[in-house]
């Protein structure tokens, strides 16, 4: 380890690497047959003392001559969760082998038990259906198998959102995963694009190259974005309802759990082009000050309003267009009915106070 040099230690650093990772996955058709093909050929072997003091080749030898079995016709190998794993080439090897139930070699007893493939896993559910808005999604990626190549196996897919897939705008890409913790979906992504073919050797299914050669190393197009967590719904099934009261046979009061609503909906709040947990930084302005309504000759006031990007925005403040301007000039405003005063007639004749008039000129 001291010949290492010190750049490639840092390749090797266990620091460096994710505590723990969680992944989703729907079986492919080539895994369920290989589901189908050890439930009906394969068995499992585990020492009924908990100690192991034989080898694969003896337990062979083993079933070959308690189960009558050509030695040709099955496969022993060494296994991790349990002691040795068996294959055998016919299914009806198989069906003896369990109802057999075990086996022993020189005094050490086996339990054989039939493959499952939910054996040795503990079971979880997704129950937080979030919606995941992801910045700078490329054009090619705008569908749910662009998610999933993009979110990885971390969540669910499971659609586009409405805006998203009518592409009303192309600003954020937005979808709708199952998860069950959202502290499960990262923050920011990078997508490193491979070009088809690289970085594998084309060989024989089942038969390695003879002279090892390992694939060419490629460049990749590395595309960075951002993911954030817009709206979470949890559609955890509620407690049941609280116990009935022995006196009446009525649920007992003072249970909130009924007055819930469900799903438990929570906003998320996020801005675009920020990774979410992080402030966004202002913008320097220089400050300007509120210009009165001067008609053609000045903005009338009011805000500025947020641009409508359609997911929700919407035009406040007051924001007039410049259609609004230029109108304002050809027309005064007019006053409302009730601000005209009702005319009144003079109480003095007009002759009089034409002359009064004109003796004031005088």
């Amino acid at each position: 380890m001291s010949s290492v040099a010190p750049a490639m230690l840092h390749h090797i650093d266990h620091a460096r690497r994710p505590m723990e990772s969680r992944s989703v996955t729907i079986p492919s058709p080539a895994v369920d047959h290989a589901v189908f093909f050890l439930w009906n050929h394969a068995v499992a072997l585990s020492a009924a003392d908990g100690v192991n003091a034989t080898s694969p080749m003896a337990v062979g030898r083993a079933l070959e001559v308690q189960l009558s079995i050509p030695v040709h016709s099955l496969h022993v190998m060494a296994h991790h969760t349990e002691h040795y794993f068996v294959i055998f080439t016919q299914p009806a090897h198989q069906v003896n082998a369990v109802q057999r139930g075990s086996i022993q070699d020189d005094g050490d007893v086996f339990n054989i038990v039939s493959c499952h493939e939910h054996d040795h896993a503990s079971f979880d559910s997704l129950m937080l259906y979030v919606r995941v808005v992801i910045d700078k999604v490329l054009m090619q990626f705008w569908s749910v198998e662009g998610a999933e190549e993009i979110l990885g196996k971390r969540v669910r897919v499971d659609r586009l959102d409405s805006r998203t897939l009518e592409r009303s705008h192309t600003k954020t890409f937005a979808c709708w995963v199952w998860k069950n913790d959202v502290a499960n979906i990262p923050t920011r992504h990078i997508l490193g694009v491979l070009p088809c073919g690289v970085g594998c050797v084309e060989e024989m299914e089942g038969f390695s190259p003879p002279d090892k050669r390992v694939a060419p190393s490629s460049a990749t197009a590395d595309y960075a974005m951002l993911i954030h967590v817009d709206r979470v719904e949890d559609w955890t099934p509620p407690s049941p309802r609280s116990s009935h009261s022995g006196q009446s046979g009525l649920p007992s009061c003072g249970s909130d759990d009924d007055d819930k609503p469900f799903p438990t909906v929570v906003p998320a709040s996020w801005t675009m082009g920020v990774k979410d947990g992080q402030r966004a930084e202002r913008q320097q302005r220089p400050p300007r000050a509120p210009v009165d309504d001067l008609g053609c000759h000045g903005m009338p006031r009011g805000g500025h309003g947020r641009d409508q990007d359609g997911d929700g925005g919407s035009r406040g403040g007051g924001q007039q267009s410049w259609k609004d301007v230029l109108l304002r000039c050809g027309r005064a405003p007019a006053l409302p009915l009730q601000a005209h005063p009702p005319r009144q007639r003079s109480r003095s004749p007009p002759a009089r106070r034409r002359s009064g008039e004109t003796a004031g000129r005088r």
